[in-house]
């Protein structure tokens, strides 16, 4: 049996220790000491502060995901979804509620923490974390599938976004109070209706929503973005590719379209429901408010899978670095007028640059501004 090893950490609140369990190969490389090198009381001490009662078997994640148990589990998981994306709402949903209560039985048969076997469930068979943990949080809201208020009629967006746990009242107040960076503006307003000076951003980068009654909002986008863009400035947009045609059409009227780029969505994929197509890119739309200036790049990219535990539509923040590398340099203006989650921003002001996100939805807003 492998030797099990802690890493003592404090928050700067002063918060509760937190165990983190490694094998032994990792020893070396992070300096930690054994449980007999601590001390037998004083390890019992740190795991009941962290919430941790172990008992004799340790949790080691590289081990139990070599277990004949977890590669059940997984590929249960990856069939369930897999059918249940090509059948109906009602049985997609069927589907999700299936998934959460296969991991959410697991977790509490084996002990295990929640978000580390969703994590893990999900890297196995290539699927979003958070499409994972929000299967795990309609099974323990509606454990009776029947209850929803709905009933058949209702989808699976509704349900995400209508009745799973938001953010308490205490996390709300706790971001709302939340000062940010000089150079970080994060603001809870309609992009149409924000005040931004006009010819003052360098580089608007952002992802619209995809679904077809959002169309319009490509004509106030392009219409913004020449209001906003300083002369050469570009408008870089994540699009979806059923509607294109349509999005090409109306975001081209004042900007000069330049190249539509092809990001690789790595170890992801989407079906089109629409077409019966298992898409695994997304189109880059990139416009520039006249003159356009040559900027050289490669037209194709790669994006880690899409971090979307805080957002639906929450894009990776690797994926964002290399178009803002491209398209910025340090100290400019960069702007997203669909900030969601608040990962553009987020990005670019670590990458030194300033930022600005707007989003409509106040609780998005909120969840944005906790992340920074």
């Amino acid at each position: 049996m492998e030797k099990k090893y802690y890493i003592f950490i404090t928050s700067p609140k002063g918060a509760a220790l937190r165990q983190v369990c490694y094998s032994t190969k990792f020893r070396n490389q992070f300096c930690v000491p054994s449980s007999q090198e601590l001390g037998e009381s004083f390890v019992r001490l740190a795991e009941q502060r962290a919430g941790f009662f172990m008992n004799n078997t340790a949790i080691q994640t590289q081990e139990w995901k070599k277990e004949q148990w977890f590669i059940d589990l997984c590929e249960e998981i990856k069939q369930l979804i897999t059918e249940g994306v090509f059948s109906s709402n009602w049985v997609l949903i069927e589907t999700y509620h299936k998934v959460g209560e296969l991991i959410v039985t697991t977790q509490k048969k084996k002990g295990l923490p929640l978000i580390q076997l969703v994590q893990q469930v999900a890297e196995t068979i290539s699927k979003s974390e958070r499409t994972i943990y929000l299967s795990c949080q309609f099974y323990n809201k509606y454990t009776d599938i029947h209850a929803l208020p709905d009933g058949k009629i209702i989808t699976w967006h509704k349900i995400v976004n209508k009745y799973l746990p938001a953010p308490t009242d205490e996390e709300l107040k706790e971001a709302e109070k939340k000062v940010l960076p000089p150079t970080l503006n994060l603001i809870n307003q309609d992009f149409r209706t924000a005040n931004i000076k006009e010819n003052s951003i360098d580089l608007i980068l952002t992802d619209p929503p995809y679904p077809g009654e959002f169309l319009p909002l490509w004509k106030d986008l392009g219409d913004f973005a020449y209001k906003v863009l300083k002369p050469s400035g570009f408008l870089v947009a994540y699009s979806g590719q059923y509607h294109l045609p349509k999005v090409f059409e109306m975001l081209n009227g004042q900007l000069e379209y330049v190249w539509t780029m092809a990001l690789i969505m790595a170890g992801s994929t989407q079906l089109v429901n629409a077409r019966n197509i298992m898409c695994g890119w997304k189109p880059i739309l990139i416009y520039c408010k006249p003159p356009f200036v040559k900027k050289p790049f490669y037209d194709v990219t790669s994006s880690p899978q899409g971090e979307k535990l805080l957002h639906e539509w929450q894009q990776s923040e690797g994926g964002v670095r290399k178009l803002i590398e491209i398209f910025s340099k340090e100290g400019d203006i960069i702007l997203d007028p669909f900030s969601g989650a608040g990962t553009f921003p987020k990005v670019a002001y670590e990458m030194k640059r300033q930022a600005i996100g707007i989003e409509i939805d106040n609780i998005t807003h909120l969840k944005a501004k906790t992340r920074i």
